[in-house]
């Protein structure tokens, strides 16, 4: 990336927090990196909870539930979320269930043994990719959204 971007005519970035990242690391000046800010797709919208417990039909949510975005990626803190929700579930504190959205198959995998140690099975939803529709009526349903994330440029989903 260094070598290229000495090259390019302009850099394109999502916030100016990611412009002064960029340039330190990269040591270039600040001029040719260009912000071009982010937005929510259609999909996130005001939404009826009638309309929004429709798109998650076939969920099985049964229970009020806290939802988050999770990944692999060390930054997103998912594994921290986990934990901090075993404390809550240990002392009585919640009658929520925790959905984690946005998980490949091997970040589920690894993620399941961790939902295994502290027994939270039937406890916590650990869901794949869902469609903007779904993620969106997911916001709309959740008691909480949780944004544990220790680093982001931007951090759209606190847009949505």
């Amino acid at each position: 990336v260094p070598r290229v971007v000495r090259h390019a005519r302009a850099v394109l970035t999502i916030s100016q927090y990611s412009r002064g990242d960029i340039a330190q690391h990269l040591d270039l000046d600040g001029k040719v990196i260009e912000v071009i800010h982010e937005a929510a797709g259609r999909a996130f919208r005001p939404l009826a909870e009638q309309e929004a417990a429709a798109r998650l039909k076939g969920f099985g949510l049964l229970r009020p539930f806290f939802v988050t975005l999770g990944a692999l990626d060390p930054r997103k803190n998912t594994r921290f979320t986990i934990e901090a929700f075993a404390r809550l579930v240990a002392q009585g504190e919640s009658k929520h269930d925790l959905v984690i959205v946005g998980l490949a198959a091997k970040a589920r995998e690894l993620y399941q043994e961790v939902v295994e140690y502290y027994s939270l099975g039937a406890r916590v939803y650990l869901l794949g990719f869902v469609t903007e529709d779904q993620l969106a009526a997911l916001y709309v349903q959740a008691s909480a959204v949780l944004y544990p994330s220790l680093y982001e440029g931007f951090g759209i989903p606190i847009l949505e």
